[in-house]
């Protein structure tokens, strides 16, 4: 069982990480949200409606800060456990790992197939999608607030696992349908960068032209979006409980590590808007001018007085 100061310290590192993400999020929607041409994009759509799922899932992961820090889930019954962990996987995993798999297709149709993306990511068809992503990580929270499944977080370790009679089973299912969500995801990444490799050869002035910086960012943000992910997925699932086992890290020390990551994992879609995405960024940039206007000062004009001896006076005009 850690200390009493283990446990503050951990938790405070969740509180903050949390309400680092959140604040980092709330800019990138309100731009989007603005901005009725981003808003029309089916990406940009879905990007938005999945901003506000992961703000959901950072303000669970500050509440297990909280109830890290004080104690909290020492005395929290199974069930309101397990109501958490139902709604923990819910917003902060399935939802995420689904729509980044569809914002793949999406980006990878739209750069090869222009015209079949406009018609499988029309309006309506964007909604169909984004509903299809909240059914499918419905069935989870369904199966972890069922007597099969059981999804709880442990104080001791500091992290979500697996738990009840069931957990190995469950704990191989979500492992396999991690891979069912990131084999396309990486393929589509993959495809989009080759096309985008093509296109510059063929269409280049000249083959040693070099990269253009939009293109060394696309290359970048998409490289980070597809493998993140997977090495989050990889540690939470065995290479905590390898550093603790073969290298002799605390286990709750390394345990909470992957509960930190999960946080970062929410907040790498506003890193990759705020450093990689010229058009978020930009109109980030801009609303911070918008939100503290620069008090109005009148300016002062120079009248020359017609005299024999020409001499200038100041006068500011009334307002």
């Amino acid at each position: 069982m850690p200390s009493e100061t283990d446990s503050i310290i951990v938790g405070l590192f969740f509180a903050i990480g949390a309400i680092i993400v959140i604040l980092a999020y709330i800019p990138c929607l309100i731009v989007i949200y603005r901005d009725k041409e981003l808003l029309a994009q089916s990406c940009y759509m879905m990007m938005f409606v999945l901003g506000f799922v992961e703000i959901a899932a950072c303000l669970l992961h500050l509440y297990v800060g909280i109830g890290t820090m004080t104690g909290f889930f020492y005395h929290l019954p199974l069930k309101w456990n397990k109501l958490s962990g139902a709604l923990m996987e819910f917003f902060g995993w399935h939802y995420y790992n689904t729509s980044c798999t569809v914002l793949s297709f999406n980006r990878c149709l739209h750069i090869c197939a222009p015209n079949i993306g406009n018609v499988l990511f029309s309006r309506k068809a964007t909604v169909c999608w984004i509903v299809g992503c909240f059914l499918y990580a419905g069935l989870w929270f369904i199966l972890l607030t069922s007597p099969y499944g059981e999804f709880t977080y442990d104080p001791n370790i500091f992290t979500w696992e697996f738990s009840g009679e069931y957990n190995q089973t469950v704990k191989i299912i979500d492992y396999a349908q991690n891979w069912v969500n990131f084999t396309p995801t990486c393929i589509c990444y993959a495809i989009t960068l080759g096309a985008v490799v093509y296109k510059r050869a063929k269409y280049a002035a000249a083959d040693s032209e070099p990269m253009s910086s939009r293109e060394k960012r696309l290359f970048i943000q998409l490289a980070i979006a597809c493998l993140y992910p997977v090495i989050f997925d990889q540690y939470w699932h065995y290479l905590n409980n390898l550093l603790h086992t073969k290298l002799g890290l605390r286990q709750d020390f390394a345990f909470a590590w992957a509960e930190f990551m999960w946080i970062t994992v929410a907040g790498l879609n506003p890193f990759l808007y705020l450093t990689l995405n010229q058009t978020i960024r930009e109109k980030v940039w801009s609303l911070r001018f918008q939100l503290c206007p620069k008090s109005k000062v009148t300016p002062l004009i120079s009248v020359r007085n017609s005299t024999i001896h020409v001499h200038e006076t100041l006068v500011r005009p009334e307002v």
